[in-house]
């Protein structure tokens, strides 16, 4: 479900910020308003301003307390090996490149490895996230 999120917003909302805002105002009307959901996805909203995105886990079926069953993915543009800088201040400074995606549980070591400093934290339990979010 992330993959076809992260899509979206690398091809269509990662020009401008008003590209970012349109594209976040599109994907997060669908489905009723939660973007994309199933059952073990409440909802996977883009914020607007940011580009960040909120995948929110449907605590009954994942067995996670609503305060424990969120996870962040948020854009940033490599600018070397070793650092990147967010999406929104990438497209203000007139930075290109590929983007490359920082995830967050209620740790973001592996982002913060990769010098994607800055993202938000999510709730889920590090343990409990894929390794790519701990």
């Amino acid at each position: 479900m992330a993959k076809s999120v992260t899509t979206l917003v690398a091809s269509e909302g990662a020009s401008s910020l008003d590209d970012l805002a349109r594209t976040a105002d599109f994907w997060n009307a669908q489905a009723g308003g939660t973007g994309t959901n199933s059952k073990f996805v409440d909802q996977i909203h883009i914020d607007r301003d940011t580009g960040e995105i909120e995948i929110t886990l449907n605590s009954d079926f994942v067995g996670l307390g609503t305060s424990a069953n969120i996870i962040y993915l948020s854009p940033y543009i490599r600018t070397s090996a070793t650092a990147s800088e967010k999406l929104v201040d990438a497209i203000d400074h007139g930075t290109s490149g590929a983007i490359d995606w920082a995830c967050s549980s209620a740790t973001q070591n592996t982002a913060n490895d990769r010098g994607m400093l800055g993202a938000p934290i999510g709730s889920v339990p590090a343990n409990l996230a894929p390794a790519e979010c701990r």
